[in-house]
């Protein structure tokens, strides 16, 4: 159980985490335990999402951990780092299994793929709603009776997967917008064009039938006129 500390050390670890320090070195530097500062910035979303910006020195702690046996998830949980990125610095190396109940079957390999890829096209609700108790940071997007979990680095991945198995084509830029913004994202113009379709394109010729169907109608009308015409103008002049 974690004892309760002076409010004035509270308002230290809390401005430490929210300057960008991560949790396990707030804890070190203050001379308090994790589980100490993890309690008083629960409400505080401080996680980094891509190895890239990770420091190398966090990038050896993650190696090392991982390398004496802790499972990638529990480094995830505990250092702040997003569980994808230590997969990623990490795939080189076997894992101790995490042992999350409930995470078998369909749904572990559901997780696998989504950490793989990034995303998964239409899931089953109850697969998502198991995986976001342990990654609560898997975005859902539900579009067309689907749903989609994506990673938040990976939404415009997910969007143009989407929109490549669709059966039914978009015909305006509107209806494409309305797409992309349920997962958050705006394409470039070239990305939009390969998802524009042609619908307009078939009206013309639409047309140039109805107007040839009624000019040769209305062609047909001006010669039984002139027809009528004559024969009457004719027995007039008789």
């Amino acid at each position: 159980m974690v004892q309760p500390i002076p409010e004035e050390l509270v308002k230290r670890i809390r401005d430490e985490v929210l300057s960008g320090k991560l949790k396990w070195q707030v804890a070190q530097e203050l001379g308090v335990s994790y589980d100490t500062v993890k309690k008083y910035t629960r409400d505080l979303n401080h996680r980094i999402r891509s190895y890239r910006t990770l420091p190398s020195y966090l990038a050896r702690e993650i190696r090392e951990r991982v390398q004496n046996g802790e499972s990638k998830y529990q480094v995830s949980r505990e250092l702040g780092v997003s569980y994808q990125t230590v997969t990623m610095l990490t795939r080189d190396l076997p894992s101790t299994r995490p042992g999350f109940p409930g995470i078998r079957g369909k749904t572990l390999e559901a997780m696998q793929k989504l950490f793989s890829q990034g995303y998964i096209l239409d899931v089953d609700p109850r697969q998502i709603r198991q995986l976001r108790k342990y990654f609560p940071e898997i975005k859902v997007a539900v579009i067309e009776k689907k749903h989609i979990c994506y990673l938040d680095e990976k939404a415009k991945d997910a969007a143009m997967a989407f929109l490549k198995t669709r059966k039914k084509k978009v015909f305006s830029y509107q209806e494409l917008k309305s797409i992309t913004k349920v997962f958050g994202v705006k394409l470039e113009s070239e990305e939009k064009k390969r998802f524009i379709g042609r619908k307009h394109k078939e009206l013309p010729s639409e047309n140039r039938s109805i107007k040839g169907h009624f000019g040769h109608n209305l062609k047909e009308a001006q010669r039984k006129l002139d027809d009528f015409l004559g024969r009457f103008l004719h027995s007039e002049v008789l």
